[in-house]
């Protein structure tokens, strides 16, 4: 969750600024309790603090999974959707009355619109020629990044550039709490399960082509007409895409289309060439 409007009803009058749910560095709601702020984790110790999900009259905690659940034993819903145990400071998953996570769009793998402009320049021998294309909208799920949470291989798990505020323990990347961890595997890693996380936008702007060439003409003892050019094809591609190239798709699989299947899983991406060309005519 990344909006205290994503939250149950109940708990929406107790999430925002100063709350005891509230927006974390990462733009995440996580549940801080009262009195603190998402930067207190290390300075208070309250990464290991937990608020139990169902309690009963007492004010004791319930064995219960969802919203559900916990009613039927006479219980009162104390996390949202009755999540068995919130951790301080950890991911918020939307989910159903019964702590189901619900199945969310996270986005459209063809783009809203894909724009190309060419562009010839012409001067007396020598002719240049410009493509560019320009993608917006898509979305790819980049499983690169993904796998690497769990391989403890990405910059954001090392906490490049973090401080005593913002910094995160490992397990904010990778293990969940129950009862997404029935695998053993959580957090944003997730056993490569999709998330708003490593679903990330795909819209590029690519220099796909440029092209120089000039007409030599005839050449003293040679026959024909001859030319000379250069061509460089895909040379940069400008994004905020963090995987090799937003470019990319899987085949096979139930749709069979890599277009449809906007996903980077360490396919080779499309390559920098560059060609020379000496031409004649007759």
């Amino acid at each position: 969750m990344t909006s205290c409007s994503e939250m149950p009803t109940a708990f929406q009058a107790i999430c925002g600024d100063g709350k005891e749910y509230q927006r974390n560095s990462e733009g995440y709601i996580t549940w801080i309790g009262t009195g603190n702020t998402p930067g207190d984790g290390i300075t208070k110790n309250l990464w290991q603090a937990f608020r139990p999900g169902c309690l009963s009259a007492a004010g004791l905690p319930l064995n219960a999974t969802g919203e559900v659940a916990c009613t039927k034993l006479g219980g009162t819903v104390n996390t949202p959707w009755g999540l068995p145990t919130a951790h301080w400071g950890m991911l918020t998953v939307l989910r159903d009355s019964t702590a189901t996570p619900i199945q969310a769009m996270l986005g459209n793998t063809s783009p809203d619109y894909r724009i190309s402009l060419a562009q010839t320049f012409t001067y007396k021998r020598f002719n240049l020629y410009g493509l560019v294309d320009h993608s917006q909208g898509n979305k790819v799920m980049n499983e690169e990044l993904h796998w690497s949470l769990g391989d403890f291989m990405v910059r954001e798990e090392d906490q490049t550039g973090k401080d005593v505020a913002t910094a995160k323990p490992i397990g904010y990347y990778w293990r969940a709490t129950a009862p997404d961890n029935s695998a053993g595997i959580g957090g944003f890693y997730d056993v490569l399960g999709a998330n708003s996380h490593t679903v990330e936008d795909g819209s590029y702007t690519k220099i796909r082509e440029l092209s120089a060439s000039y007409s030599i003409g005839k050449i003293p003892k040679l026959m024909g007409d001859w030319n000379f050019s250069v061509v460089g094809r895909n040379l940069y591609t400008f994004t905020k895409f963090k995987g090799w190239d937003p470019e990319v798709g899987l085949s096979g699989g139930t749709n069979n289309s890599a277009v449809i299947n906007a996903t980077a899983a360490y396919q080779y991406p499309p390559l920098r060439t560059f060609s020379f060309t000496l031409g004649s005519r007759f």
